[in-house]
């Protein structure tokens, strides 16, 4: 199963499955052939790489979160005007993020629906009841932040607690 890296790779470990690591453009043909049984990805990437086409069946389950980043050279920057930094500034942060989630992956989710739809494939939508969920969590999840946390503060990020709780906050109120 080909995973995203991170957390979801663990994830793939710690529910018994065989994570594989592997450039996105190449996973289209490894579906194709064989060489992976299936993908854990976001709608996007699905879409994007056209998977649809060679996954005739696709489950959508809540298994993890998607993240994505956007940064900057630290030096690059601070040498930006200050009218630039408050342009991304005003599109960033949480209000960022939502806008970035419902115009890119879940425009992609409807896209990839549409297209199984279409061509008669299968989609199966499973939403566990909560108690499978937290039983999830304490299986799954919660070895997974607790080894995050400890890694992070052995490399000298003492907030990674903080963090750590304020996503799970967020995740808790559907942000």
């Amino acid at each position: 199963m080909r995973a995203i890296g991170g957390p979801p790779t663990k994830l793939i470990e710690a529910m018994g499955g065989v994570p594989v690591s592997m450039g996105m453009p190449d996973t289209y043909q490894a579906l194709q052939t064989g060489v992976l049984d299936g993908i854990l990805d976001n709608w996007e990437a699905i879409y994007s790489f056209r998977h649809y086409e060679v996954c005739k069946y696709m489950t959508m389950v809540p298994f993890h979160l998607v993240y994505f980043t956007q940064s900057f050279n630290k030096a690059k920057w601070e040498s930006l005007p200050d009218d630039v930094k408050a342009a991304f500034e005003s599109v960033s942060g949480l209000e960022g993020s939502k806008f970035w989630g419902a115009n890119m992956f879940d425009s992609a989710a409807a896209a990839v629906e549409g297209v199984l739809k279409e061509k008669g494939y299968e989609l199966t939508k499973i939403t566990p009841p909560e108690q499978e969920v937290n039983s999830w969590r304490e299986q799954f999840g919660k070895p997974l932040w607790e080894q995050w946390v400890k890694d992070r503060e052995a490399e000298g990020h003492p907030e990674a607690r903080d963090i750590l709780n304020r996503a799970l906050e967020l995740i808790e109120k559907g942000l």
